[in-house]
């Protein structure tokens, strides 16, 4: 890391500094947090008014992100932040931080929960088509075959068959991801879907500024991803429905295997566990 550009994240895009308040305040919640769960054996999320207020802070840096000016079109050598990632980045931060919300309600009013977990499933897929009409926003400036993680920049020489396997596991990860706003039992899976999404983008940020590398990047990135799955094996299925390793394995085979459209397959999963919910 290149602590000599650190003075690089100052612009006058940010005045008053109000983005870097809100992701510096974001990242010593995401430290509290893993400090919480290392302690106590859980995240430490309540139905607090506290909570809710470091909800918001987390929709606020994604939001505020806006404010800078990026390139119109990607660069492909690096990964840096282009107008359809941060959109998608909002998108799906956003679909973390609703789903949160949606259980803080939840336990303020535990008689509606079904309710609320429909609310989740039509947000989910909701979220897709959202992220889908700005790639299509912006499909002028795409190339043919491209795609937000597939296309990646990756440092020279990285052999192919890396690129390709990294690249899978960056495409399952997202079908993980979604999955475990389906089918979380509380504001903890939300919230470390969250976490890589967030530091994406910060790190999209450095690598811009010149303060980390590529490789730096897809580094740490992929880090971030792994907490998730560590998390999910630590906790086994207090974390998330019993059905989430068949549904997703069903998903992946479908999908990625047989070309399945992916609302289809998206809309028959939620409409599972929307009925499952009903019936219970």
């Amino acid at each position: 890391m290149k602590y000599q550009n650190l003075y690089k994240l100052f612009t006058k895009e940010d005045n008053f500094n109000i983005h870097k308040i809100f992701g510096f305040g974001s990242l010593l919640h995401y430290i509290y947090r893993c400090f919480h769960y290392f302690f106590y054996g859980n995240l430490g999320f309540d139905n607090s008014n506290t909570t809710l207020f470091l909800i918001i802070m987390h929709f606020c840096l994604s939001s505020s992100s806006l404010i800078f000016k990026i390139p119109s079109n990607r660069i492909y050598k690096s990964p840096m932040i282009w107008p359809e990632f941060r959109l998608h980045s909002i998108i799906f931060a956003n679909r973390s931080l609703f789903t949160m919300i949606l259980f803080w309600y939840q336990m303020r009013f535990p008689l509606y929960t079904n309710y609320f977990n429909i609310l989740r499933y039509c947000l989910t897929i909701f979220t897709i088509y959202c992220a889908d009409a700005a790639t299509n926003y912006y499909k002028a400036l795409l190339k043919p075959g491209e795609s937000t993680m597939r296309t990646m920049g990756y440092p020279e020489n990285t052999p192919g068959y890396f690129k390709k396997l990294l690249n899978f596991f960056y495409g399952t990860s997202q079908v993980f991801a979604t999955m475990n706003i389906v089918f979380a039992k509380s504001m903890e899976l939300p919230f470390l879907v969250l976490f890589p999404i967030q530091l994406a983008a910060l790190l999209m940020t450095l690598v811009r500024k010149n303060i980390i590398t590529t490789s730096d990047w897809h580094l740490y990135y992929t880090i971030s991803i792994l907490l998730n799955y560590v998390y999910s094996i630590i906790t086994d299925n207090r974390s998330h429905s019993e059905y989430y390793i068949g549904i997703s394995f069903y998903f992946i085979v479908f999908r990625f295997a047989l070309n399945f459209n992916k609302y289809i397959l998206w809309s028959s999963i939620c409409a599972f566990s929307a009925i499952k919910d009903l019936l219970n």
